[in-house]
């Protein structure tokens, strides 16, 4: 199965709260607040860049991110792409960083999908 078959096919960008309040659209590093865009934070975590040295403040902010609004769940293998990058000597744990972003993004479609059924 590939990753890109986990994300949805047609999805609706949430643009209003509950409220009916415009939603400030996400960006890695954001924290709670009432308007939070949870989707586009799942979205961000579907497309995360590879795990390369220049590309780990923007992991950094997307796992503050994640674990501020308390999904866990789904930053568990974001966390440890980022260890194995900050601990990296060599091709093998590049790869093995890969390897866990490549499940942190599938479990990042797979909420999505999880929690846009039905819009």
């Amino acid at each position: 199965m590939k990753l890109k078959d986990l994300a949805p096919r047609k999805l609706k960008e949430a643009s209003l709260d509950r409220l009916g309040k415009p939603i400030k659209r996400f960006r890695a590093g954001d924290m709670w607040r009432s308007d939070f865009d949870y989707v586009g934070m799942l979205q961000a975590g579907v497309n995360a860049p590879e795990a390369l040295f220049e590309n780990i403040d923007h992991l950094n902010l997307l796992y503050e991110s994640f674990t501020d609004v308390n999904y866990h769940t789904e930053a568990k293998d974001l966390g440890s792409a980022i260890e194995w990058l900050e601990d990296a000597d060599g091709e093998e744990d590049i790869e093995k960083a890969n390897d866990f972003l490549f499940s942190f993004r599938a479990a990042c479609a797979k909420t999505l999908k999880n929690i846009t059924k039905g819009k």
